[in-house]
């Protein structure tokens, strides 16, 4: 498998991006590459091939997808974002087996393994050669490897989750059913510590959660119930046994009437058969107005506790109305100096060489050497809520000059991501051509380089696409477009 995937290359392709193995073609197993091509597999990238030469190529379509290594780089995980990528990882597993395909031929690698930023959708590419590898054991290096070394997880009040699945991955051996039994302890354990009952007893409480974990152990499906809220009511009701001596008594009169027709004696051609017939309901009614009388009287009903499942109206949808007279949306606007130019905070700020300031709204930089090069910046005229446009002056960092407004963007650390998605990058464009996770200016040494994270309208430098996946060297007066973007280099 490494033979292979040392042979990866990047490309796009009509607006895909594609990454492209190739194998040899007395090393491919044929039917895992028919069920491959002719299936849409959960989890596994969508994939074609092609033979050429003795060689089979195939093209995984990654657009818009980062590999798991930059995901673990550019955001922090929190418990139920670990949960879902275990989750999916199962998914997985337990899906091979029905198009014969085997753990051998996933690539568990980090940098192998395709996510979405956006909704944290795991991808992975399935090599169908023959291998000696065993893949669960690949799995358990990858997992261990990223928990102790990339993830950055959030600082959360929860369960020792991470302490649980690394005393698993400490075993020689993983199975699928330790991964499954790992994601039903920690659920069920997340709703032991959320479950909380008002105006009970300790002890009650204590029983309770302990029949939960009971439950849990039993049916993992137990786990759906417990997120519904329930409301206790009482309900009067007759007894059982009460209903069943009725609809017995019932059942054997009317028997008794079958077996008066068989007989003849409650026959139409019987000339009593008037009498006979109403001397028979007589005696039904009055036998079932006895029964009823004696069972089913009010000081026979028995109580009844019944749980009904009830709505959550604690919490106020908040209107439109209170959103626009909520006291948070009301702002004093900034008064400028129209001599100068600049709002007085505007002036303080870059007044103080030691002061954060901004060169777009979503992004700060605290920089000594930037500061001291303030005294060059022109001010155009904007409104208070615009990105304030600077003219780079003397400036030493390296930086972008977005090309529709002359905005500088301070490239203040590396590397440094560009895109859509702003809990994850760097610098946000808002403009749904760009992709969540763009592009990426990396530094090494004193040379700087621009990557394209396989977006799907691509980037450009000085007006000719960049492949994906691949570092490009950036000079100073380098013109770069991102989508419809066009920003030029300065370093």
């Amino acid at each position: 498998m490494n033979t292979a995937e040392n042979k990866m290359k990047f490309s796009s392709v009509n607006g895909s991006a594609l990454l492209t193995l190739t194998c040899k073609s007395d090393e491919v197993i044929l039917y895992q590459l028919e069920m491959m091509s002719k299936n849409s597999i959960p989890k596994l990238l969508k994939n074609h091939f092609s033979r050429f030469d003795g060689e089979i190529r195939l093209f995984y379509d990654i657009t818009s997808l980062i590999g798991l290594e930059k995901l673990f780089e550019r955001r922090d995980m929190g418990r139920q974002d670990f949960l879902y990528i275990i989750k999916q990882i199962i998914s997985l597993l337990e899906g091979l087996d029905e198009y014969l395909l085997d753990y051998n031929g996933i690539i568990f690698d980090k940098k192998s393994i395709y996510v979405n930023p956006g909704t944290l959708e795991v991808h992975f590419i399935y090599l169908p050669i023959q291998s000696n590898k065993d893949g669960l054991e690949t799995l358990k290096n990858l997992l261990l490897d990223s928990i102790i070394k990339d993830i950055k997880f959030k600082n959360e009040q929860v369960d020792n989750y991470i302490q649980k699945i690394l005393e698993i991955l400490k075993n020689k051996e993983l199975s699928l059913s330790q991964l499954k039994d790992y994601v039903k302890d920690v659920e069920c354990s997340e709703l032991i510590s959320n479950f909380t009952l008002k105006n009970e007893s300790d002890t009650f409480v204590t029983e309770s959660k302990a029949n939960i974990k009971m439950e849990c152990s039993m049916d993992s499906g137990y786990i759906e119930k417990l997120h519904t809220k329930f409301e206790e009511t009482i309900k009067y009701s007759y007894p059982i046994k009460s209903y069943i001596i009725l609809f017995s008594t019932i059942g054997l009169f009317i028997l008794f009437g079958i077996i008066l027709c068989l007989t003849g004696t409650l026959s139409v051609n019987s000339p009593d058969f008037l009498i006979t017939l109403f001397g028979y309901l007589l005696i039904g009614g009055a036998l079932t107005y006895l029964i009823y009388s004696k069972l089913f009287t009010s000081e026979k009903r028995v109580e009844k506790k019944v749980q009904k499942p009830v709505k959550d109206t604690s919490r106020k949808k908040e209107t439109f109305k209170d959103k626009v007279f909520s006291s948070e949306s009301i702002k004093p606007e900034n008064t400028w100096d129209k001599k100068s130019g600049k709002s007085p905070e505007t002036m303080d700020s870059f007044n103080n060489k030691n002061n954060l300031y901004y060169v777009n709204k979503d992004i700060g930089a605290v920089r000594s050497e930037v500061a001291s090069s303030m005294e060059n910046v022109r001010f155009y005229n904007h409104d208070s809520d615009s990105t304030t446009i600077l003219d780079a002056g003397n400036m030493t960092e390296p930086y972008l000059r977005r090309i529709k407004n002359s905005e500088i963007i301070v490239l203040n650390n590396f590397p440094f991501m560009i895109g859509r998605l702003s809990e994850q990058v760097d610098y946000c464009l808002d403009n749904p051509a760009v992709g969540k996770l763009h592009a990426e200016i990396s530094k090494e040494d004193a040379e700087f380089f621009l990557t394209d994270m396989n977006s799907r309208n691509g980037t450009m430098l000085n007006g000719e696409q960049v492949m994906p996946g691949i570092s490009h060297k950036l000079n100073s007066g380098d013109k770069v477009t991102i989508a419809n973007e066009e920003f030029t280099f300065y370093c």
